[in-house]
């Protein structure tokens, strides 16, 4: 009975060391999660930085307040990648007035008028292709006013 005892005793301890330790076979390597790549920004430089920043101060310089070379990156990717100047300055539209409101001034959120209006985006969308993405600017200036 000891020596069976000590042979099971034996077995259980090796066991425990092997799982411990880890057992000679390689492990398989995790799969690579899918991730899917978030849009780079292309940062690009104006041709003309301060004529793009007097544009945009024009009025109550408040266009100024949105980071505007951040936004002007993201319409250039948008219109490089074959998007419609409408429905970019639309988006541009969308995102001052979610990522922008408290700077927009001119809304009220009682009333239902959003902070910033269709005329400020355009301005945007318009200056950021004459001045951030000079290749686009005929195609933005044709459809955006």
């Amino acid at each position: 009975m000891k020596r069976t005892f000590l042979s099971v005793f034996g077995v259980a301890v090796t066991a425990m060391l092997v799982s411990a330790c880890g057992s000679s076979e390689p492990e398989a390597a995790p799969e690579a999660a899918a991730t899917t790549a978030a849009p780079t920004t292309t940062a690009r430089q104006p041709v003309d930085a301060a004529g793009f920043m007097k544009k945009l101060s024009a009025g109550k310089g408040d266009l100024l307040s949105v980071e505007p070379m951040k936004q002007a990156n993201i319409i250039c990717d948008q219109l490089d990648a074959g998007e419609a100047p409408a429905a970019v300055a639309a988006a541009t539209l969308t995102r001052l007035n979610t990522d922008y409101a408290a700077q927009g001034g001119g809304g009220n959120p009682i009333l239902g008028l959003a902070a910033w209006d269709a005329f400020k985006a355009n301005v945007l969308t318009v200056n950021s292709a004459i001045y951030v993405c000079p290749e686009h600017e005929d195609a933005v200036r044709a459809s955006v006013r």
